[in-house]
Parts: structure tokens; sequence; C-alpha cells
């Protein structure tokens, strides 16, 4: 405010009249600022938030709460009445890992959806320890062999067995005998856990692409017409893409749709074809398999503290990877293998496909350099 300054007057009534005038000039001053417009409300911008992403497939869900833990399911493969499996296409992702006999099992983790009920549910092997410690949450198999003991109880997650009556049912609805009729149950797996552990949002496993950085393999990788890829001898599969869908597809050797059922309710549920954003190949060696006496021997994958070559399929493409892995609790780390550094994946799901050296196989058909 500006201060109005007097000189000293000789006489009284000039300080008087200089009060007057001031006065006046004040009150003028202060009638004026009362008809003065009150300056306009400056709205402030909200400050843009960062896109909330699924740890598990790197796409934008902001309308879902991804506050809580991973469920992963131990789904078996074999050809005796296991296929075809319910509500693998719910899961982020699906290792497939092969077991005694030339089988496969399914390691499949459920974070961004959680469907009522996935299965058949069968027990645990060693490799499990390597793939579910990375992410934490529940894992949720129907037992294990007492030879599995020491590996399987360093597992970093919570781990939940039949004895759990209201995670794992046996459900005759669905037309299958034991052991393929029991159901494991994700949102009762979730209420299971330790409230620490509930919340606990689970760990990127792989990096992802985003809109400034394409994915790898779509960017710079190699053209194909299919993978045809065998983790045991029992199920060669191959994946083809399939431009409608903007996916990769699944069918058996021989061309038949892989399929799953999809739904909560044997009535309900309806088959689809195996499908998924990525495919990822991990070839790995086994170590010392472990002797199950009649049931054969059970192999365990060298993982932890290991490295190897592989394939990143996305986005209709194939690139030429290397993996390695810390440890137990470490997830892989995929890298080019043309020293182009990390690789990112399609945003979306994804297959990991533990390819044995020596008795498994992965091959890209078709293949032209880009």
């Amino acid at each position: 405010m500006n201060r109005i300054r007097t000189r000293t007057a000789r006489r009284g009534s000039a300080v008087v009249g200089g009060l007057l005038v001031v006065g006046l000039s004040a009150a003028a001053l202060a009638g004026c600022a009362k008809h003065e417009p009150e300056p306009e409300p400056v709205e402030e911008s909200p400050s843009p938030t960062a896109p909330v992403l699924a740890p598990l497939t790197g796409e934008e869900m902001p309308d879902f709460d991804l506050n809580h833990a991973a469920v992963t399911v131990k789904v078996p493969n074999a050809n005796d009445g296991a296929r075809p499996q319910v509500n693998l296409n719910s899961a982020d992702l699906v290792y497939e890992e092969q077991v005694e006999g030339g089988i496969t099992r399914y390691v499949a983790v459920y974070h961004s959806r959680l469907p009522g009920l996935v299965g058949p549910v069968r027990s645990a092997r060693p490799t499990d320890t390597s793939l579910v410690s990375p992410i934490g949450g529940a894992f949720v198999y129907s037992g294990s062999h007492s030879a599995f003991d020491e590996v399987l109880g360093s597992m970093a997650a919570t781990r939940i067995d039949e004895s759990h009556a209201d995670v794992l049912t046996r459900d005759d609805s669905w037309g299958r005998g034991a052991p393929n009729n029991l159901f494991a149950h994700p949102q009762t797996a979730l209420a299971a856990l330790d409230d620490d552990a509930r919340t606990a949002q689970p760990a990127a496993q792989f990096a992802y692409a985003t809109k400034d950085q394409p994915a790898s393999a779509a960017q710079s990788g190699d053209a194909l017409t299919g993978l045809s890829v065998s983790v045991g001898a029992d199920a060669p599969r191959r994946w083809t893409w399939d431009a409608a869908q903007s996916r990769w597809v699944r069918s058996t050797a021989k061309g038949q749709i892989d399929s799953t059922l999809q739904g909560d309710s044997a009535d309900a549920a309806q088959p689809e074809q195996i499908a998924a954003d990525n495919v990822v190949v991990i070839r790995s060696v086994l170590g010392q398999p472990y002797d199950l006496g009649a049931k054969g021997l059970s192999p365990r994958y060298q993982l932890d503290g290991a490295s190897g070559q592989g394939y990143v399929l996305s986005g209709g493409r194939v690139l030429d990877v290397l993996w390695s892995k810390a440890d137990a609790a470490s997830p892989f780390v995929l890298t080019a293998a043309d020293g182009a550094g990390e690789v990112r994946l399609q945003p979306g799901s994804s297959w990991v496909e533990l390819v044995p050296d020596g008795s498994g196989q992965a091959v890209p058909e078709g293949r032209t350099a880009a």
C-alpha cells in the first residue's frame, strides 16, 4: 500500500486541510477499489499420473486392483484326462517344464485376472522353486514326493496343498476322475495368505515394450511361419502367428487345436485355443535327476546361477536371445544375442517353454531375415 507523507504545518488550519485532502483521497481510492472486478480463479491442470501397469504383463490396467499377490497353480499336461485344462488363457504367465516320463506340466501364474477356478491340479517338482520364488504369493499344488522336501522348502512363496480344503476341491462335474478332478480356487488361495503376503504385488519378471520403445522381436526380429517346440516327448507343440488376433496360437504337432476351457463351471465353460502375446524359449541343461523309484527319474533344470540361449516371439517375429538367472529368487534376464541390450516383450500374456538341451527342441520354421 502507498504511504502518504505530509510536511509539518505552521498553522493548525493547514494541518486540518491536509488531513481532509488525504481522507478524501483515501475514500476515493477505496470507492474505486470496491468497483474493481474480482480476478477470475485460475484452474490448475491436474498433474499427469503414471499409467497403472500389471507387473506380470506390462499392460495398462487403470480400473483393476493390482495391489495383491499372485497365485500360481501347478497344472498337469499328461494325456491321461488332464486335457483340456481349465482357464489357462486367464494366466499372465505359463511355464512349461518337463517332468518324469517325458511328460510336461504347467506352472500357471495368475495376477491381473483371478478366475473362479483353475485345474486340474497336480503335484510340485523341484524346478518349481526356481520359477515361483521370484514371484512369491501363493503356490497351489496337490502335494509332492518326499525327495523334493528340501528344495521345495526353500521356495520364497506360501505353499498351499490339498490340506487346505477350501482352496483345493474335488469336482466331478467336469467329467474327470481322480487325479484330474482336483481344482484350485485362486481367490480363496489369495485370502489364505497372511496380510503382508496377500497385499504384496509381484515383481515384474520381464521387461515390456512402451509407447516409446516397441517390443524387441517385433522391431528387429526375423519373420517366421511357426515355431515347433518339444519340452517333453509326450507333448510336441507348434506356435503360429494369428494375424486376426495379433497373438500366437498353439496346436499339436499334428495340427490339432491345443485348447483350454474358459469358464468357472462345466456347463458354462467354452473351449478356446491356447494363445499368448509372447512365446519365450529358454534352453537349459538338466541336472542330476531325482530317483523316484517305480515312478522313474524326475529331472530338475539348472536355471539358478546359469545362462543359455533361446528365442523370443513377439508381434509375428522371432529374435535370438541370451538368458541368465542370478539365483532362485531372481527372475530371468533376457538380452538380444546380437548385443542390442535388454529384450522387451509385447505387453500381454507370455508362455515360457523350458526346453531341455538334448531331449527337447525348439525350431523356428520358415525363418526369413529381417
